[in-house]
């Protein structure tokens, strides 16, 4: 017997050694965050060890057998436990779907402030798995606690195992309200205000319950298999071992099958706890019971979804507001459109109706309202209501006793910009943030549009396609004033990248020729595929690329959207190389995740009311310049040593600047909001400079990661920690990623190069990828005026002679 318990003792310490690794490895893979196949490399270990456990259980099982304890009847007797309650009573068992369904009621409360956009069944999708595992969990606890075998001698063997049975059922209870616990606070994070609270208060929580479970289940190996470490050794006589003969063991001692035995329940042979009794009927109805209930449990989740929490929004056509925008082309000879707004199911006592004054992604407030006549709302008897201009461009309806609105307004479409709107005689061109109004607190509502154009006209635009031609949706407003969209004559060249098509939209028709068009397309092909590696495919359903080649209409102009970008040129750029044309689609196309979705927190969500001010721009743009010549060289549309030269022009454009001295990254990034037609002392590029500091930052990275990681993972952990996550990024969260990544402390550079206006070690970085910097001194004749595309004066370089000179901005 003695050799027995020592095989059984050594072959625990292997599984209990094994079980350590597991949980060490698995709260170091919770810190560090491992991307891509990096995360097998530690749990190796944890595999070899449970490799090596099951070998030494099946020596142990071999050799031990002889050891056995004869079958004993002592406890067929007494079926049922003395005590079937639950520990806590049935309220505290119950506490992990109340829980859950608590939370739930927080997320209807809150409904129009998710941060994953327009309630769908998704942001439940925690709350529904939370509510199946705690059916299972508190299933078996209380089956456990009224069909397992108990002594039927009384005294202190039975009061052990009635201590032995109450702590499993315990444990399950506690595991329930584990999984109820975390899978709510995941759901109640992706509402704004509540995730730095849950992040502050999670260990808080979830460390407790952790230490909980562990502390438990280690004071179960101490009492030990059939519980007989807690029981006297003069009381050890009225148990006779497990009292399951070794016959009923299949599969090595792991399944129990034993159609004479009544109980359920049966203490396990290896391990710790209780297993069915597979040759029990009804232990099949339980099995069968457990698998039903979580999926009652996800019905009625989804139900409840459907019919008390997201039927606000995804039903708005039966319960909640409904938003149907049409869009007329009314004046081609005056440049209008005539814009109407119906919302129907209207159940407040006011609305506020308002218009953006900036478009995301050109850092310039526009003030849209300046361009709208003729404001007039009604209710659907034609009966005219007043709005009252609350504020700039936001305008109060009194709705008391009012369920639908239409309002209507002209809107003066004279300048052609990626940020303005456009009228002419063979096509219009606008962006949602010109012409539709947000009713505010419903930003997470769908809608429609409509269009009225001209005979012969087609649409071109980033929004939601139907099956009719002239109506388009939106999931909600972002999504809909983030997408332009052309009418009039054009011609597309459609081409697949991952299954998604991409439009390659020309206007005016003809501007390119058939052949050109299609090798443009095949460039812009190829950067999609290389960019959308980086990030393991394409965020987006379809993409449309606008390109307008307009005479003398506008000044050169691009802006990138979620799943489009806009590029208006003068037609002479028609005669620039493709490669040129390449380069500018490289840069946009880089924003469908770099400031479109990988967003400063200053921007999330955008604020259309106002300047949306954040020192993190030199990543937004400037690591976008970066990747645009690193995508164009791995898509193989450039070679090395165009990269390199890109490379030295970055660092140049950045140490030839004299403002590098006193206006740092982080400040160029806030001050972009500063009219540049106006003056300025000194003034630097944030595209310039975070591009330098993105070249730098994966120079260093893959130095220090021996070329294993660079600025690609730095992205990757950006897309999924924080986009993903419903929420942006600031430059605290931006450092402790690259600290991450690389395994150092980036902390300094932070301080020096971004912060501060230090001067790089350029020779340092560069020489990690065997290059130095030749630094030469030239001097170029130089008019001492900073000019437009259209040769207007828009500044002067501090100490030029034209600084001190009687020219003025747009001379």
């Amino acid at each position: 017997a003695g050799a027995g318990r020592a095989l059984v003792a050594r072959y625990r310490a292997i599984v209990w050694s094994g079980a350590a690794a597991a949980i060490a490895i698995g709260l170091l893979l919770a810190v560090f965050r491992p991307s891509g196949w990096e995360w097998m490399l530690p749990m190796a270990p944890v595999a070899i060890t449970m490799m090596v456990a099951v070998v030494a259980w099946g020596v142990a099982h071999r050799k031990a057998r002889a050891h056995a304890v004869p079958f004993s009847e002592v406890r067929v007797a007494s079926l049922v436990p003395r005590d079937t309650s639950l520990p806590g009573g049935p309220l505290f068992a119950a506490g992990p779907i109340v829980i859950l369904l608590a939370t739930a009621v927080l997320v209807y409360a809150y409904r129009d402030d998710l941060r994953t956009g327009p309630i769908t069944i998704k942001p439940f999708a925690p709350l529904v798995f939370g509510g199946m595992a705690a059916a299972i969990m508190l299933t078996r606890a209380v089956s456990l606690a009224r069909r397992s075998r108990q002594v039927a001698v009384d005294g202190p063997a039975a009061e052990a195992e009635q201590r032995f049975r109450r702590l499993n059922v315990l444990v399950l209870v506690c595991s329930a309200y584990a999984v109820a616990v975390a899978l709510s606070a995941a759901t109640a994070a992706s509402i704004p205000g509540f995730f730095a609270v849950i992040g502050r208060a999670w260990s808080f929580v979830m460390v407790p319950l952790l230490l909980f479970n562990v502390g438990v289940g280690y004071w179960m190996f101490r009492v030990g298999q059939g519980f007989q470490k807690a029981v006297a050794p003069a009381a050890r006589q009225d148990v006779h071992g497990d009292a399951t003969p070794d016959h009923a063991w299949k599969a090595g001692g792991f399944v129990y099958f034993n159609p004479r035995d009544p109980a359920i329940w049966v203490e396990k042979r290896i391990g710790f706890g209780y297993t069915l009794n597979m040759g029990n009927s009804r232990a099949w109805l339980l099995i069968a019971g457990m698998l039903l209930a979580p999926m009652i449990i996800f019905r009625l989740v989804f139900a409840l979804s459907l019919s008390v929490l997201v039927a606000p929004a995804a039903m708005a056509q039966d319960r909640g507001l409904t938003i149907e925008y049409t869009v007329k082309v009314a004046d081609i000879p005056r440049q209008l459109f005539h814009v109407t707004t119906d919302i129907r199911n209207i159940s407040q006592p006011s609305l506020d109706l308002s218009l953006p004054v900036w478009s995301p992604g050109w850092y310039v407030i526009e003030n849209y309202g300046k361009n709208v006549a003729r404001f007039r709302v009604a209710e659907p008897g034609g009966r005219a209501l007043r709005p009252v201009q609350v504020r700039k461009q936001t305008w109060r309806i009194d709705t008391k006793g009012i369920s639908r609105i239409t309002v209507e307004f002209d809107y003066l479409a004279n300048v052609l910009s990626a940020n303005q709107a456009r009228i002419a005689a063979d096509y219009a061109f606008f962006t949602g943030t010109q012409l539709f109004l947000m009713p505010e607190g419903h930003r997470s509502r769908p809608s429609v549009v409509k269009f009225d154009v001209p005979s012969g006209w087609k649409i071109a635009s980033g929004l939601d396609e139907t099956a009719d031609p002239m109506v388009f949706t939106a999931p909600e407003y972002d999504t809909l004033v983030d997408q332009p969209t052309l009418m009039g004559h054009f011609d597309v060249t459609r081409f697949t990248v991952d299954g998604k098509p991409h439009d390659l939209v020309l206007n005016p028709p003809g501007v390119y020729s058939a052949d050109r068009a299609r090798t443009l397309a095949g460039h812009l092909s190829k950067l999609a595929e290389t960019q959308g590696r980086i990030f393991g495919g394409l965020p987006y359903r379809k993409f449309v690329y606008f390109y307008l080649f307009r005479a003398k209409e506008a000044a050169a102009a691009v802006l990138e959207h979620q799943n489009s970008f806009v590029i208006v040129r003068n037609p002479d750029a028609l005669s620039l190389p493709d490669d040129i044309m390449v380069g500018g689609a490289a840069h946009e196309f880089f924003h469908v995740w770099n400031v479109k979705r990988i967003r400063p927190v200053e921007m999330w969500p955008y604020d259309y009311s106002k300047e949306n001010e954040t020192p993190l721009l030199w990543v937004s743009e400037g690591f976008t310049s970066y990747y645009a010549s690193l995508s164009m060289y791995r898509a193989g549309l450039r070679d090395a040593r165009a990269l390199v030269a890109e490379m030295a022009q970055g660092i140049g454009d950045v140490e030839g600047n004299e403002a590098r001295r006193d206006i740092s990254a982080a400040d160029s990034s806030m001050s972009t909001w500063i009219d540049y037609a106006a003056p300025a002392a000194s003034r630097i590029s944030y595209y310039s400079q975070g591009r330098n500091l993105a070249q730098l930052l994966d120079l260093s990275i893959r130095h220090d990661t021996s070329g294993a990681r660079g600025l690609d993972e730095v992205m990757r952990a950006l897309f999924t920690d924080f986009y993903q996550r419903g929420r942006g990024f600031s430059t605290d969260d931006l450092i402790r990623v690259v600290n991450r990544i690389s395994g150092q402390s980036y902390d300094s550079f932070f301080n020096r190069y971004v912060s501060g206006t230090d001067v790089p070690p350029y020779d340092t970085f560069l020489g990690y990828a065997g290059y130095q910097l030749e630094r030469a001194t030239r001097k170029i004749p130089f008019l001492g005026v900073n000019l437009d595309t259209l040769g207007r004066v828009t500044g002067f370089p501090p100490g030029s002679d034209a600084a001190t000179s009687r020219l003025q901005p747009d001379d």
